[in-house]
């Protein structure tokens, strides 16, 4: 059944189950309880939002409405720092934030089509990521410039590091935004694959390192595709979930 926030507004899907509990918001964190008929009073549903879901002066003249270039982030880079106070952002760009629908697909697919097709199927894959997920931080970049630059010779060196860097930042993002922390993708990890790489090319210790960078890069696809895919359930249906949503 659908339910409205009690603090932003934003519809919620809970099960049946969920009548007469505390559930957590997604979007905002706000806590409530459904009532047991399954409809929030009207004395206690919020006040209706105005027409224009975000405020104007913050986001310029064009309201948001799923454009591209309609909602400029008004936070750089600061936003996906482990103390950032998520609390403190308003509810209006929270529940953007948490737009994002993910899509599942098999984590042993995704780690057997990259090693077959050298990597290819990562970069691109997860590349079309970055147009996907909303932008937080003004630095953010989309999958054209995400891929396209992956084959500069040279320059790709550098920007292997910002591509995995990026795509680890926002959907560690997504993770503390649905509150599964216990997700997170290790940013050291995207570190050390990367440097296996531009090892690869030094005698004698090429090889070893063309082997243990491809481990590396296939556990993080590995734990960044479970991570996806639990995001991409239903919210009361993710494993170990209900703890954090029911109080």
């Amino acid at each position: 059944m659908v339910v409205n926030c009690l603090g932003c507004g934003i519809a919620l899907n809970v099960p049946d189950e969920a009548k007469g509990r505390q559930v957590r918001c997604t979007g905002c964190g706000h806590v409530f309880m459904v009532p047991v008929d399954g409809a929030v009073p009207a004395d206690a549903a919020p006040a209706p939002q105005p027409a224009a879901p975000f405020p104007q002066p913050q986001f310029g003249p064009a309201s948001f409405q799923g454009a591209p270039g309609a909602y400029q982030p008004s936070y750089g880079d600061e936003v996906y720092q482990d103390n950032f106070n998520l609390q403190n952002v308003d509810p209006n760009v929270r529940a953007y934030w948490c737009s994002w629908r993910p899509e599942t697909f098999s984590t042993a697919g995704a780690i057997l089509l990259d090693i077959f097709t050298c990597s290819l199927f990562g970069l691109i894959y997860y590349g079309l990521k970055f147009s996907e997920l909303p932008k937080a931080s003004r630095n953010d970049f989309t999958a054209g410039k995400a891929i396209g630059f992956s084959f500069i010779p040279y320059y790709n060196l550098y920007w292997m590091f910002r591509f995995w860097y990026g795509l680890c930042d926002r959907i560690n993002l997504q993770l503390r935004l649905r509150g599964r922390t216990d997700l997170l993708l290790p940013r050291g990890m995207a570190t050390a694959m990367n440097i296996l790489v531009i090892c690869s090319i030094v005698p004698y210790v090429g090889i070893l390192a063309v082997i243990a960078g491809y481990v590396c890069r296939e556990i993080f696809i590995g734990k960044m595709q479970t991570a996806i895919n639990v995001m991409a359930a239903p919210a009361m249906a993710m494993p170990g979930q209900e703890a954090r949503a029911w109080q």
